[in-house]
């Protein structure tokens, strides 16, 4: 496996971080600091007509989120040829500080060509390092301020058969210490905690072939635990150990197992295609663990889009109409209010931004509402936006599968 950095001379921004750019802009991980999809940038109190493009870079197709802190954004792409590649960005000009490129080729399942050879995972950004998880399952820690690789690991060959036709698409979580990942198919896969400063493997799980879904961290009668997706069920994991603290059937007959987990007071909320919504309740009585359903909602289904939490009301994406938007009651599941007649497209990526919601569907459209009424849309992106946005001071970041925008409000 060949790989390069390119480091371009550090800007002030950069190397001033800590006092040129609010913490309220960091944006560290899949779905924000929290994971949970909620920013807490404020955003102006009246939205203009149009939005203003301060930067845009040329970059390759991919799902994968950016993550920002310090004035500084990060991303992965497609690089030229058979490569992969993350870059460091100048959030207030867009100027590339560094870039590191590697042989990633991956050939694509024919079912699911047109989501594109990824990469999928958005990177993990904690403690001056940043965590990137490739396609074909390229796991690598790189120094944030300069693209140094501190560490690489590929514990698995590409996964480009059988069920998991995308690759890996699971995002880091850092849980007490460990750095966790699901990897591999259904020929061979591990649920697997690596040492974040070497990337040697503290602890490996035989769980199933991975879904598609990130991992969380949520804590039930007192015991931290992560809680993740496999191609067959919900499992609840030591992060210490990886040892099976609990599980729940969650089929489904392509294995699209792939909406981030939701925590909602004392449950935990999964949604699927063909399933829809369900919530469970872990519950911990004589040193054994049993989870009881707390709510069904198959009508509610959900592809690819992970709901975010607003008090009690879950705010999601349906693929029900061609893609709309709908909210649930987090404790019962009965649906609140669902907006529009649908069509909205394939996907929406969603992030609360106090009273807000933004929503950027796949067709490079950023619509925001408030509560359920369309308050604003605006075209980003002329291809296609997989990715989440990310709410910095005065705009969002767009990712699409052409480039990645710094957007303002003004």
């Amino acid at each position: 496996m060949c790989a390069n950095t390119l480091v371009i001379p550090m800007m002030t921004s950069l190397l001033g971080a800590a006092s040129a750019a609010s913490a309220a802009d960091d944006w560290t991980q899949w779905r924000g600091p929290n994971r949970d999809g909620i920013s807490a940038v404020a955003m102006p109190a009246a939205l203009p007509k149009a939005l203003v493009r301060k930067w845009e870079v040329p970059l390759g197709a991919g799902h994968s989120s950016p993550v920002v802190a310090g004035g500084v954004a990060y991303v992965m792409s497609r690089g030229a040829g058979e490569t992969e590649q993350v870059t460091a960005h100048d959030l207030a000009s867009g100027k590339t500080l560094w870039k590191h490129s590697y042989s990633a080729p991956f050939q694509m399942n024919q079912y699911a060509t047109k989501a594109g050879k990824g990469p999928f995972s958005t990177p993990l950004l904690d403690a001056g390092k940043l965590y990137t998880v490739g396609s074909s399952s390229i796991v690598t820690a790189l120094d944030a301020r300069t693209g140094k690789v501190l560490w690489s690991k590929r514990p698995f060959e590409a996964t480009t058969q059988g069920n998991n036709h995308c690759g890996a698409a699971a995002s880091p979580l850092l849980a007490g210490g460990v750095l966790i990942l699901h990897l591999g198919d259904e020929r061979k896969a591990r649920l697997l905690g690596f040492d974040p400063a070497n990337g040697s493997i503290k602890w490996e799980r035989d769980y199933d072939a991975p879904g598609y879904a990130s991992p969380v961290m949520a804590e039930f009668a007192g015991v931290k635990q992560v809680i993740t997706l496999t191609s067959k069920r919900v499992i609840a994991a030591a992060p210490a150990t990886g040892e099976l603290l609990w599980s729940e059937p969650f089929p489904d007959e392509w294995m699209e197992n792939i909406v981030t987990p939701v925590l909602a007071g004392p449950r935990i909320v999964f949604a699927g295609v063909r399933r829809g919504a369900f919530a469970v309740e872990p519950q911990l009585a004589g040193g054994k663990w049993t989870t009881k359903l707390a709510w069904d909602n198959p009508e509610a289904t959900m592809y690819m889009s992970t709901p975010v939490a607003d008090g009690d009301t879950l705010i999601g994406f349906s693929s029900k109409k061609k893609g709309h938007l709908l909210a649930l009651d987090s404790r019962t599941g009965k649906q609140i209010w669902s907006a529009g007649d649908g069509r909205a497209g394939d996907n929406a990526a969603l992030v609360r931004a106090g009273r807000r919601l933004l929503a950027l569907t796949d067709d490079g459209q950023l619509s925001v509402y408030q509560e359920r009424r369309l308050e604003a849309r605006y075209t980003v992106a002329q291809s296609a936006t997989w990715a989440h946005p990310v709410p910095v001071d005065g705009g969002v970041l767009v990712k699409s599968f052409t480039g990645l925008a710094l957007w303002a409000w003004r």
